[in-house]
């Protein structure tokens, strides 16, 4: 009798027949497989859900003390929202490879988005709790009527009053604003577009020129001196501005205002009536001009424009 030799034809083959794996047990083993990865899902996602709880809780923690550490913060709760997503993905293409678990891997996928939308929520109720939230009033101090050659132009000087509601300092007030003619053609996206020009004006003002700027502290109202001129036309005027600030790690916020300017006629709201005669010269200059009382002049805010960001 010939004995069976090993695979590469050497010697006898000590080791006996091969056993075979019994009906079933590939498909117990995939379970078992499958079992694995959805325990090791499943932990990831708890971890997941217990460090966007913590960094939301540091993030509250943080706003409230105004202190340096918002960017670390802000940092570590961008990479979470990235680890987030990138969980998401790979839950997902492991949802499609393994499509014998599918039900149960797309419930994974399902809690980790909701836990990385939780903590995104949560941080961002916990910001516009503790943000500031900055008031303006504009009261008009004086204006004047210019003609200087046959230009006419309008100067008006005032006041911004500011608030901080909120919990934390609103630093580097940037006050940005223009006094603009209403033309009856206009359309409101006109003006709209003139106030999203004078909030990044303004933004920008606060960004570079942060020394010279004030700190509004909550509950303690300041006041901002501003003035602005436009050619003079017969027809009523907006004021059209916007105010900028930071807090926290270089946080910006803004408030936009709009003012309508000029006077009652038969009871309509109507144009500054420009002097023919009278004023008063300007010295070193050929320039007239005349101060117009404001109890002459209507000053009321807008039914649009008025909006905190």
């Amino acid at each position: 009798m010939v004995e069976p030799k090993h695979e590469d034809g050497t010697g006898p083959d000590k080791r006996g027949p091969k056993k075979k794996r019994e009906p079933g047990s590939e498909a117990e083993w995939a379970m078992v497989r499958h079992t694995k990865w959805i325990i090791g899902l499943t932990f990831v996602t708890a971890v997941a859900a217990i460090l966007a709880a913590v960094f939301a809780g540091l993030q509250w923690g943080e706003l409230h003390s105004g202190g340096a550490d918002t960017h670390n913060l802000a940092v570590a709760a961008h990479d979470q929202a990235i680890a987030a997503s990138e969980q998401e993905q790979a839950l997902s293409a492991m949802s499609n490879a393994e499509s014998g678990q599918l039900d149960t891997l797309n419930q994974s996928v399902d809690v980790a988005r909701s836990a990385a939308k939780a903590a995104n929520t949560q941080v961002s109720i916990m910001q516009a709790e503790q943000r500031p939230w900055v008031s303006v009033k504009v009261i008009p101090k004086k204006l004047f009527l210019i003609n200087s050659d046959g230009r006419r132009s309008i100067t008006l000087s005032y006041d911004i009053i500011v608030e901080n509601f909120g919990h934390i300092p609103a630093r580097d007030i940037s006050p940005s604003a223009e006094l603009l003619s209403y033309k009856r053609n206009s359309s409101e996206r006109e003006r709209d577009a003139v106030q999203r020009q004078m909030c990044a004006q303004a933004q920008d003002g606060a960004q570079h020129d942060s020394i010279g700027r004030i700190a509004i502290y909550p509950n303690e109202p300041d006041t901002v001196t501003s003035g602005s001129d436009s050619e003079w036309e017969p027809s009523y005027f907006y004021l059209i501005g916007c105010i900028d600030f930071t807090y926290g790690a270089n946080h910006h916020g803004k408030t936009a205002f709009r003012y309508l300017l000029g006077s009652i006629k038969n009871n309509l709201f109507d144009a500054i009536p420009f002097p023919q005669s009278g004023g008063s010269t300007i010295p070193n200059s050929d320039a007239i001009i005349w101060s117009v009382s404001l109890n002459e002049i209507t000053f009321k805010r807008d039914d649009r424009g008025n909006y905190p960001e």
